[in-house]
């Protein structure tokens, strides 16, 4: 049974990893999501102290890893370690009370330190379930005692049989993910870049996929020119170095050397400025240079300035002089604009009277058209003035003789017409006579035979 000391201890450890607990994970989880658990939980067990040995300064990192991986991280050899029992089993009733009591304090830090080991092994583990979903964990729990007897290097072996698997694909993405670049965007200082790079190619080594230092070095000089951080100069300066001084060691060195001058630099003029806008030593050297030579040119300049007035004064009376001409060719241009305005006004006068001149005289030779006219004019009329078979009082030629019977004179209609049904009712009158009234009155110019 344990002891109520035993208990705290072991529940103090608990509460204190249980704090911090491991970047979630939402859904399946891909084989980088698996690896940077994992990282996260050697991180929290290496924080463990413990009095072993075989821990050294590396808390119970030897519980996650495997043994190899451990000893080629630590030069350490880690060994399982097995519950104590409660009482030190080589104390006995020989000896002396000063020798028992130092005996039994350092077995009480042994029993003690167990437990906080337990402790935090299920802290651990409870902090790798709420990182996952229990889809991907829930095959390790066993009937009654669940996952009690579940250690974390279980829950990473069955993520690695069952979710996480490597294949081709996997691999192709994992080496992508390597080779991303220097994140300025997100403003990833160059010794966290330079130290990424030698951490994941580390953690893929581990699953046997390997990152040559050759493409390393490639990738971070690339990342270094597409940065363009620096100068023109500075490129020059590494690339004209010898072959046997542009590894690794020297080539982070270099370009951290440049960055961190430029820190420097930043800092002394009070500049706020992202590095993405910093200048290197050797281009504000150029700038400076070029502004003396400007400084330079505008000095001798001033030696000629009096000359340089008199120009001025000369082409602006040149100017003006041009100006007067101008205005006197625009006033020209616009009496000849007006002269020409008023000519085309009287022509358009003259063209529409001639218009109205061809239209009269289309009217005039159209005799068909006005003889179609006159006619209906008298049809009209002869319907308003015809009543119970009597001409009225009007203008209506008669139809006989083209004369006009007013005021139903005598009481003649134009039945009674003279006109009508010659020589009856002619009168004195010879045809003669009724045919050039006719004639005058209808305007039909009629010739007897």
């Amino acid at each position: 049974m344990r002891s109520a000391t035993a208990k705290q201890t072991e529940k103090a450890a608990y509460d204190l990893v249980r704090e911090t607990s491991f970047t979630r994970i939402l859904g399946r989880p891909s084989r980088m999501d698996r690896n940077n658990l994992r990282r996260e939980v050697c991180g929290t067990a290496s924080e463990v102290d413990m009095p072993y040995e075989e821990c050294g300064d590396y808390g119970l990192l030897g519980e996650i890893m495997e043994a190899d991986e451990y000893t080629d991280l630590t030069g350490l050899t880690y060994a399982d370690i097995d519950e104590p029992s409660s009482y030190d089993p080589d104390i006995t009733d020989d000896m002396e009370d000063h020798e028992r009591r130092e005996r039994e304090a350092e077995w009480k830090e042994v029993v003690e330190a167990w437990h906080s080991r337990k402790g935090a092994l299920r802290g651990i583990c409870d902090n790798i379930r709420d990182a996952l979903d229990p889809k991907y964990y829930s095959a390790l729990k066993k009937p009654i005692i669940g996952y009690k007897r579940t250690t974390a290097k279980d829950y990473f072996i069955h993520l690695d049989n069952k979710w996480c698997k490597l294949d081709t694909k996997v691999i192709k993405k994992m080496k992508e993910n390597y080779f991303r670049g220097w994140q300025l965007a997100e403003e990833e200082d160059i010794s966290t870049f330079i130290k990424r790079l030698n951490e994941e190619q580390t953690t893929l080594a581990e699953d046997s996929i390997r990152i040559n230092d050759e493409d390393k070095l490639q990738h971070f000089l690339e990342q270094m020119y597409e940065s363009a951080l620096f100068d023109r100069r500075d490129y020059s300066d590494w690339e004209n170095r010898p072959d046997g001084e542009k590894e690794w060691d020297e080539a982070t060195e270099y370009y951290q050397g440049l960055i961190d001058a430029m820190d420097s630099f930043n800092e002394n003029i009070g500049g706020t400025a992202k590095r993405s806008k910093f200048e290197s030593s050797a281009h504000v050297k150029d700038e400076t240079e070029k502004d003396d030579a400007a400084l330079n040119a505008f000095l001798q300049s001033q030696a000629s300035t009096t000359e340089l007035v008199q120009a001025v004064t000369s082409n602006q009376s040149n100017m003006a002089s041009i100006q007067s001409e101008m205005q006197s060719m625009l006033q020209s241009l616009s009496s000849q604009l007006k002269a020409s305005n008023a000519q085309i006004a009287a022509s358009n006068s003259q063209i529409a009277a001639l218009q109205k001149q061809i239209s009269n005289k289309s009217n005039q030779h159209n005799p068909i058209n006005n003889e179609k006219k006159e006619s209906d004019i008298k049809a009209d009329r002869g319907k308003e003035n015809v009543h119970n078979g009597r001409v009225k009082t009007g203008d209506t030629p008669c139809q006989h003789c083209g004369g006009q019977h007013h005021n139903f004179v005598n009481g003649r209609t134009e039945d009674k017409c003279s006109g009508k049904d010659w020589p009856k009712y002619a009168g004195k009158h010879t045809p003669q006579w009724l045919i050039e009234k006719m004639n005058k009155k209808t305007g039909i110019i009629y010739k007897p035979e």
